[in-house]
């Protein structure tokens, strides 16, 4: 991807940051965009939330990727794809390299430390769980749920009716019933 300036809006770590960058970017710079990633995942969860407020499709029209996998992430609707910072290792690095420097030892000017990438579905791509769990071909509907369900509601009438009726002849309605 090429650098643009137009497309990178400053933040400050919160939620208010992560929405007001969806409206910058879609209201004032009119900027056409496939993918949303925030410096964490607080103003992830922002522009999630705005996005989601105009009805617009995450993952569908627009992916959002955050930093930090903060535990609120996970519990978004859709759970918010991340990148996993080792904090304990960070913590445990920095006190190796303090106390190196104290004992006088020369230390590396800069340590890596390998990060995660924890998928979800907010980037639009399906976890391996997932993927194993579906029965048939997965279709991505460009949709919000309500919206999703409302069109598709006569169907999956038919469906659960189709399950609980060949459940019935097949006597597995213990199962639902606890008879």
């Amino acid at each position: 991807i090429l650098y643009n300036p137009e497309l990178i809006v400053k933040g400050d770590f919160i939620i208010s940051s992560g929405i007001n960058a969806v409206k910058i970017l879609l209201d004032e710079r009119k900027a056409e965009v496939d993918a949303i990633v925030a410096a964490n995942d607080i103003m992830a969860l922002g522009a999630l939330s705005e996005l989601q407020e105009r009805r617009i499709y995450v993952p569908g029209k627009i992916a959002v990727v955050g930093f930090d996998n903060v535990e609120e992430g996970k519990y978004y609707t859709p759970p918010l794809t991340t990148v996993n910072q080792p904090l304990y290792e960070q913590g445990k690095k920095a006190m190796e390299i303090v106390l190196a420097q104290i004992k006088g030892k020369t230390v590396p000017e800069k340590t890596y430390l390998k990060t995660s990438l924890k998928i979800r579905e907010s980037c639009g791509c399906f976890p391996d769980r997932i993927l194993k769990a579906a029965v048939g071909e997965i279709h991505i509907i460009e949709k919000n749920f309500e919206d999703a369900f409302i069109a598709n509601k006569d169907e999956i009438a038919a469906r659960v009716q189709t399950i609980v009726k060949q459940s019935i002849k097949n006597n597995r309605i213990d199962r639902f019933t606890g008879t």
